[in-house]
């Protein structure tokens, strides 16, 4: 077909159509140049549909798929990360997280990445250290070590992708998917804030990152409600509340006022 006739074909119209609004300016000529060639335009013609734009289609569902899994190896191994039961695990898993990150040339010594291989590689060069709890029935740091032999390779690819990016995939996939279940999207908002808290405080203590998190969170719940909220010194000094439990208070809230939180967590001091 002559690009004459394909533009006659898409609007169904004069082959003369096409230059009259383009002369004109119109929107949708604009976005056909923008965004299709010539043979995206006969393809779709022919078949209905654009190859390229299908592939993209099933790219996007297998991220849901691979972010969906990344979320619930936490929720039904563990539960979420943000109880306080795992508070050491928590920091273990975060500085990993960062110090990959920070360090992603040493980990292409692991090939594909390897979050748990990363970990050891953490451990042996950082002063990290843990001390057995001797109230606990159950050995929770040792369970969530082993929660990262449960990243197989697309899992741990994901994971990179979101250390590299900020973990803006894995919001992306938050704010796509429909079918994501409360939890889930509370379980992907604390992934992400860890991970800015960590990168952004790297010197503070645990118990300071988790207070920092916690103060921002409770300012933004504060300056949109009037409704009863506990004290900070409540909520922080005596843990009575997880970080989970916190961004449950009004997951809409956070999801709406997130880049603030986000910006609020870079600049805190």
């Amino acid at each position: 077909m002559t690009f004459k006739q394909t533009m006659a074909a898409i609007f169904n119209t004069a082959e003369g159509t096409y230059y009259k609004w383009k002369r004109e300016n119109r929107l949708i000529i604009a976005l056909l140049e923008k965004y299709f060639t010539q043979s995206d335009l006969e393809e779709f013609i022919e078949t209905s549909k654009i190859s390229k734009f299908e592939l993209l289609k099933e790219q996007e569902l297998t991220r849901q798929y691979v972010a969906n899994n990344y979320i619930n190896i936490f929720l039904q191994r563990i539960g979420s990360i943000g109880d306080n039961i795992h508070e050491s695990f928590l920091d273990l898993y975060f500085s990993v997280l960062v110090y990959s990150k920070n360090n992603i040339q040493e980990q292409t010594v692991f090939k594909p990445f390897s979050v748990q291989k990363s970990a050891l590689l953490y451990v042996s060069k950082s002063n990290f250290k843990y001390e057995d709890l001797d109230y606990e029935v159950i050995p929770r740091f040792e369970a969530g070590v082993e929660l990262l032999d449960e990243f197989e390779c697309y899992t741990n690819q994901f994971l990179q992708s979101c250390i590299l990016q900020d973990f803006k995939p894995l919001i992306q996939v938050v704010k796509k998917d429909e079918r994501m279940e409360e939890k889930e999207k509370i379980e992907a908002y604390l992934h992400t804030l860890l991970f800015h808290v960590y990168s952004y405080h790297a010197d503070k203590t645990k118990e300071e990152k988790r207070t920092l998190l916690s103060q921002i969170i409770l300012f933004v719940y504060e300056s949109h409600s009037k409704k009863y909220i506990p004290s900070t010194d409540s909520i922080i000094n005596k843990t009575e509340i997880s970080l989970n439990m916190l961004l449950k208070k009004d997951l809409d809230l956070i999801q709406k006022e997130y880049d603030n939180i986000i910006k609020a967590i870079q600049v805190y001091k």
